[in-house]
């Protein structure tokens, strides 16, 4: 291959080469347009009148297995990897570390199922960079970012204007007052935050969080603002008039600039401002920094570490930061520090920070987070000292291989290939991907339209504006735009986890591509090894994508189509407790049944069990198994205290129909057992006061059993540590007692002897 995009002739090695780089560039760039997981969370109140559809962490996984094949098929026709020892090393020691995490998580299936995503899109982009061997191809990979940023900002706007205002319609008019008629309870916490959060008219775009929809938009924003400063932009081309590019930039800049300011997230537009600031002084001085890119990297690197020593400082003086909402993630990272000596050496498992943070979160914070909102600490406290490593190695040799890209000679001149023969397949590519993955139900009449509107149409035209002006703009603009974006996203990963999800890992992968791509395209394509040197690297290749059909894809899979016949079981009006019993032990005995499935099947049991018509034999049997069913769910997660919940609930369940048939000797038993997962459930949560209630008026019907003095203080102390607990809570939070609340325990104290006004004990933590 020659400088300037030109090709050398085509073979078969290279048509395939080129199939793999539309495949995987589909595949990242769709990733932002779909809703991903790694773990089911479903709203329990809306169960009943919305059945669940869209996607399930078995669409990642299995989007994740196309990924790993398509990646490792290319490093084993590319073998540009050779002789890259230390990105070799950093990425091995990523993986080294995900596995140890992962075997020591307690969700061992989410934390593998995160774990290999993170590896997995990290792979996909050092993938693509080694496909990249004609300049065109970095274009079309910018163009592509454009691309889905102007999709996802177009949601966004369109979220906004009409999607947002017909949703609290339909609320307010249609779905609440069928919940309330179905007796859900309006103060309940859980309703009132999805309430206020639906109300709240922040843009998400496809993704689950408006902080990872902005993190997207800011990335795909520097790369804009990259092509926005390149010079060449302005320069005259035949059919193409000097307005239509500025035209074109301006309506597409500020439709991502207006939806990242919808989004509400401070943190992104910070990181929107500083990448924007080191993007000019990359682009200005792009060849002495392309000549000399250490001294560059170390005074980056410095200011970025004292950025955190000086945030770090500040917070251990002060005990918190200065914003409110620097002030919440000082708890965050408070907890974490806490959490990272249960397992300095090993990590606690990827998405596995929600028990840790219930357990070491102050009593003041009432939300319950489920990673701590900083890149590098949750790698630390997830994944281990050796993920950190790996991590910082891997992003520091991104970086400075984009900034020698910057002194690599300019090629400014456009390439002469047309839109439709560069862009085409890769349009279709990710119209596909979107089908295959995003589960849209297009049988429902009109979805094939609005998914026309949302997806193909907008994604087309930006790829094709994209194209357009990217390939109008020396490459020295481009890579710092690419290195902007990728700048922003580490500042950005300060305060937020949006490389940690398969949307911002993927366009961070993508800039990354571009930014390093341009020297890959200026050198010679590597020979070809011959077959016996391929041997060895294909059997890894085929040994890796087996395992992780075996541990991940499948057993997911099968884990989500047994919940999902149990779930389907229990909303049939016509069902019979044989057939919820027989749902639920597919359930627990699918392989690879993880934690949070044995708990459906068990709470399916409870609520069955709950038929007024059931003989009380049944009934008790049917309650046993669920006993079976929730210590299984414990024995794979002995961190979550929703399990020692559940336990407890079952086994006062059992204790009330004991009672209510006239059998109190039975129940004193099954009283004690709840009263000790009580406790449990309290000690890996002991800030959640609705626990402490809980657990106070269990030990009351214990003691109305016993007359225990013991027992009686055990519940004072869980009731007045619950009204402590609640006075640290600001005025107007959701997660406030409510009046029936403070009525039980006043009736509870009452009862045994103790009023309200009692001494209140020190908090918890």
């Amino acid at each position: 291959m020659t400088r300037g995009g030109a090709e050398k002739p085509a073979d078969a090695h290279v048509f395939f080469a080129r199939v793999l780089f539309y495949v995987l560039l589909a595949i990242l760039a769709t990733r932002p347009l779909i809703s991903e997981t790694f773990e089911r969370v479903q709203i329990s109140f809306l169960q009943g009148i919305a059945p669940p559809g869209g996607t399930t962490p078995a669409t990642t996984a299995w989007l994740d297995f196309l990924l790993l094949i398509v990646a490792a098929a290319t490093l084993l026709v590319r073998s540009a990897w050779r002789g890259q020892r230390w990105v070799v090393l950093s990425f091995a020691t990523l993986v080294v570390a995900v596995l140890v995490s992962s075997g020591a998580a307690g969700e061992t299936t989410v934390a593998l199922r995160a774990g290999a995503n993170f590896v997995i899109t990290i792979l996909g982009g050092l993938a693509l960079i080694t496909l990249i061997d004609a300049r065109w191809m970095v274009r079309l990979t910018l163009a592509a970012v454009l691309a889905t940023g102007v999709t996802v900002a177009w949601k966004c706007v369109n979220q906004q204007l009409i999607e947002f205002p017909e949703t609290e319609r339909f609320w307010n008019e249609e779905q609440k007052p069928k919940l309330l008629a179905q007796g859900v309870d309006p103060d309940d916490p859980l309703f009132v935050n999805y309430e206020r959060r639906m109300l709240a008219r922040e843009p998400n775009g496809f993704l689950g969080h408006p902080n990872v929809t902005a993190s997207v938009l800011m990335m795909c924003l520097l790369v804009g603002v990259g092509v926005l400063a390149g010079r060449t932009f302005l320069r005259a081309r035949p059919g193409l008039p000097k307005f239509a590019r500025i035209a074109a930039l301006g309506i597409g800049g500020g439709v991502l600039a207006h939806a990242l300011v919808l989004t509400g997230s401070l943190g992104a537009l910070g990181a929107a401002v500083g990448g924007g600031v080191l993007l000019l002084l990359l682009g200005v001085f792009a060849e002495r920094i392309g000549r000399r890119p250490t001294p560059v990297i170390v005074v980056l690197t410095t200011a970025y570490l004292a950025v955190i020593a000086a945030g770090t400082t500040y917070g251990m003086a002060k005990g918190t930061l200065p914003h409110p909402s620097l002030a919440f993630r000082w708890w965050y990272w408070s907890a974490a520090g806490r959490a990272y000596l249960d397992a300095p050496l090993t990590g606690i498992g990827r998405e596995n920070f929600a028990y840790a943070y219930m357990q070491y979160k102050p009593p003041e914070s009432s939300e319950e987070v489920r990673n701590p909102h900083n890149l590098w600490l949750s790698l630390l406290v997830e994944t281990g000292p050796l993920a950190l490593a790996g991590g910082a190695v891997l992003g520091v040799l991104l970086i400075r291989r984009g900034l020698r890209s910057l002194g690599d000679p300019d090629a400014s001149e456009p390439d002469t290939g047309s839109f439709l023969a560069r862009a085409g397949p890769l349009v279709a590519g990710v119209a596909i991907v979107h089908v295959l993955f995003a589960g849209t139900p297009f049988a429902v009449p009109g979805i094939v339209l609005l998914w026309l509107l949302e997806i193909p149409i907008p994604w087309l035209v930006g790829c094709a504006a994209g194209w357009l002006l990217v390939n109008a703009v020396a490459e020295r603009w481009l890579v710092a735009g690419a290195l902007g974006a990728l700048l922003g996203a580490f500042i950005h990963g300060l305060l937020g986890f949006a490389l940690l999800t398969p949307a911002g890992l993927a366009v961070f992968v993508l800039c990354a591509a571009a930014a390093v791509g341009v020297l890959m395209a200026a050198r010679e394509t590597p020979p070809r090894q011959a077959a016996a040197a391929r041997l060895l690297p294909g059997l890894l290749a085929v040994v890796t994508v087996v395992a992780y059909v075996v541990f991940v894809a499948w057993p997911t899979a099968a884990t989500e189509r047994a919940v999902q016949t149990l779930q389907d079981t229990l909303r049939n009006p016509s069902t019979t407790p044989r057939a919820v019993r027989i749902a639920a032990d597919r359930v627990v005995h699918t392989y690879g049944v993880d934690a949070g499935a044995l708990q459906d099947a068990s709470r399916a049991l409870v609520a069955v069990s709950r038929a007024p018509d059931m003989r009380e034999q049944m009934r008790q049997e049917t309650l046993a198994v669920a006993v079976d069913y929730a210590e299984a769910a414990l024995r794979t997660n002995p961190r979550a205290s929703t399990t020692h919940a559940l336990l407890a609930l079952v086994h006062a369940t059992r204790a009330e129909r004991y009672v209510a048939d006239g059998d109190p000797d039975s129940a004193l038993p099954h009283w004690q057992e709840a009263v000790g997962y009580w406790a449990y459930a309290v000690e890996r949560y002991p800030t959640n006061p609705r626990t402490r209630i809980s657990a106070g008026l269990a030990n009351v019907r214990l003691w109305r059993l016993t007359h225990d003095e013991k027992i009686k203080l055990r519940a004072v102390e869980h009731l007045q540590r619950a009204l402590a607990i609640d006075t640290t809570r600001a005025e107007g939070d959701a997660a406030r007692l409510r009046a029936e609340e403070l009525s039980s325990i006043d009736a509870a104290l009452g009862e045994i002897g103790q009023g309200m006004s009692g001494e209140t004990p020190d908090l918890p933590g």
